[in-house]
């Protein structure tokens, strides 16, 4: 057979594979072109910077490590960084007008919803690459609600002040609390502090990341209600056509935050592997 020959029969065959292939079965890529990274629109110092549409300078670690770790894909991959408001920030993401979103935990409707590293069908947990306590939080000195690590108490019709569509929602509605919902971490913490909400539960680096000011008038409940881990998940059509790619992502950025020398703090995080 002349390699004219074999080449169209190899290259049938493969159309013929393709063409067989059932509808809704993505076919796997090595490299995108380009990959549409989402973060939050508020400022979170030191994991991402600024306000808005742009970042500050310098813009965060979280950006630092997610740039780096899209390099060490080995992929000549354009980045492009966008800022978004909470609820866009998943809706966007689930409807594939974002390909990955820089820090989410695994709520059990983002896992069904999104593409996070997983092992044996479970959660790789050892993939995370940030992680911080979930707390309750108080104004200062009040003593009108008590937290013993399982009954929360409070004036008659307390409610419970969270971030829409945050992990801490999740949580919270998971123990049946009555809830304030605010737009963001930032309002959460506003509402605390003019007295619009009794206690609010929010990752201990969302207060951390509030000015001195505020984080002297609050105060925070003991035991936290759990260690909350953070990941960089994908749309879930990216990740089927790329996995190559998001594996590789995924470990670089394990990895490369575990090495940040000014972050004693991620030193006690699991190995990578």
């Amino acid at each position: 057979m002349r390699i004219q020959d074999m080449v169209s029969v190899v290259t049938a065959a493969v159309w013929g594979m393709l063409c067989a292939l059932p509808s809704g079965v993505i076919a796997q890529e090595a490299c995108p072109a380009q990959v549409r990274v989402s973060f939050l629109d508020y400022d979170v110092p030191p994991w991402f910077n600024g306000t808005g549409a742009e970042f500050a300078d310098p813009p965060g670690h979280v950006v630092v490590w997610i740039q780096k770790a899209i390099a060490h894909t080995g992929c000549p991959t354009k980045v492009v960084l966008l800022r978004r408001p909470v609820k866009r920030f998943y809706l966007e993401l689930e409807q594939g007008m974002t390909d990955i979103v820089a820090m989410a935990s695994a709520t059990p409707e983002r896992l069904a919803s999104s593409a996070f590293p997983m092992i044996h069908g479970q959660l790789n947990a050892r993939l995370t690459y940030l992680s911080s306590d979930t707390s309750l939080w108080v104004r200062q000195g009040d003593r009108s609600v008590q937290w013993d690590g399982r009954v929360l108490r409070g004036p008659q019709g307390f409610k419970v002040g969270v971030s829409s569509g945050q992990g801490s929602e999740a949580l919270a509605r998971k123990r049946g609390w009555n809830l304030e919902l605010g737009v963001n971490g930032v309002s959460v913490i506003d509402k605390l502090l003019a007295g619009r909400s009794h206690v609010i539960l929010l990752p201990d680096i969302t207060v951390a990341a509030s000015p001195p000011q505020e984080q002297a008038r609050m105060e925070r409940l003991l035991p936290s209600l759990e260690q909350t881990l953070f990941f960089s998940p994908a749309n879930k059509q990216f990740h089927a056509r790329y996995p190559g790619f998001m594996s590789r992502y995924w470990d670089a950025l394990c990895q490369i935050s575990r090495a940040e020398p000014d972050l004693p703090m991620q030193k006690k995080l699991p190995p990578c592997r």
